[in-house]
């Protein structure tokens, strides 16, 4: 791919950089949900009511751009 200027090269490195950030994000939130649903399973007795608090507290941050850069919420 020939670009004609900086602006188009930083438009296409941002765009591919936008796509590898998302799909990171999502690989880090699954594997931190398997490790936390595996802790949670790993305790007797199962009746044990627990608050599963750190489970619920992994949530997922939506990726903006902030003027040069990007920012999670």
């Amino acid at each position: 791919m020939v670009f004609k200027n900086e602006k188009q090269l930083k438009e296409f490195l941002l765009a591919k950089c936008k796509v590898a950030i998302a799909q990171a994000e999502e690989k880090i939130y699954r594997v931190i949900d398997g490790a936390l649903k595996q802790y949670y399973s790993e305790f007797e007795p199962s009746e044990y009511i627990r608050t599963q608090q750190l489970l619920h507290s992994l949530v997922k941050s939506n990726i903006k751009k902030i003027g040069n850069g990007y920012e999670a919420e």
